[in-house]
């Protein structure tokens, strides 16, 4: 080829042109025009005549699209924890067993109301073994018998009238304390016969109240041993025979004076020698 001829462009080298000039080329190639094949470039000064319209493939480039930046997010390196729409099913805790609770127990004073100088049954109706009742400052021991627990209580001859109250303490067979409670009674007035008595100066000089204090602690003394079996088994019976001389809780005047000192038991008289025996099975003092 003649170097002071044009060079020729063909479209397939005016294409790699504009991809290396990137979007510079349509601005500086508006006045250029692709030859086809078989068409030449005209010299210097000569005047190419005009393609036929089957030859005119005059070609623009298209416009490049704009650069456009998107912003794509960099990848996190550290998890991302996603909440799951479905809650995982977590187990719940099993319930720890509750101790059944025992029934309350109930009381039954017989009689309702106790007399003083009298005895009272008190029943205890519970499913315990065991217990004790502390009633006018003494504690007596409860017995289980037939599916209830049971004690006697005595009322002083001297106890004030009135509305009283039992404790009662319901226990295990353990010993361990279940049920604390109270049971209600009250304290009747019993009409007492009276004794009037006349003795002489030299018994009477025996009825001291130091005398009745020591007659007291001997009392005391003994009726501290307390036996916890039960053992009788049927009603008490008159421990001789004879004459009921002086009835428990008579009152006493001694030679006219002031009606006091209740008696605490009860005298049968008989001759010297009658034979005296328990009035049931237990220790006597």
């Amino acid at each position: 080829m003649d170097e002071a001829s044009p060079r020729r462009w063909t479209r397939r080298a005016l294409l790699r042109a504009g991809l290396a000039l990137g979007v510079a080329l349509p601005a500086g190639a508006a006045g250029l025009r692709i030859l086809n094949a078989g068409e030449r470039a005209a010299p210097a000064g000569e005047t190419v005549p005009p393609p036929t319209p089957a030859e005119d493939a005059t070609h623009t480039l298209p416009a490049m699209p704009a650069a456009t930046e998107t912003s794509t997010a960099a990848p996190s390196s550290t998890p991302v924890a996603t909440q799951s729409a479905t809650a995982s099913a977590t187990p719940s805790p099993t319930p720890s067993p509750t101790a059944t609770p025992l029934p309350t127990a109930t009381f039954e004073f017989r009689p309702r109301n106790v007399g003083n100088g009298e005895t009272a049954l008190l029943l205890v109706h519970a499913t315990e073994p065991r217990g004790e009742v502390r009633f006018l400052g003494r504690t007596f021991p409860l017995r289980q018998q037939g599916g209830l627990l049971w004690t006697l209580v005595g009322v002083p001859t001297e106890a004030a009238l009135g509305p009283r109250t039992a404790e009662v303490t319901l226990q295990d067979a353990n010993g361990v304390t279940t049920q604390r409670a109270t049971a209600s009674t009250a304290v009747v007035a019993v009409e007492r016969p009276v004794d009037y008595l006349v003795v002489t100066e030299e018994v009477q000089s025996l009825l001291t109240p130091e005398a009745g204090i020591t007659e007291e602690q001997l009392r005391a003394k003994e009726f501290s041993v307390f036996d916890s079996p039960v053992r009788w088994q049927r009603p008490f019976i008159q421990p001789a025979a004879g004459e009921v001389s002086t009835q428990f809780g008579s009152g006493r005047s001694v030679n006219g004076g002031p009606v006091g000192g209740f008696h605490s038991g009860a005298d049968i008289a008989n001759d010297r020698g009658t034979p005296v025996v328990a009035a049931a099975p237990a220790r006597v003092a």
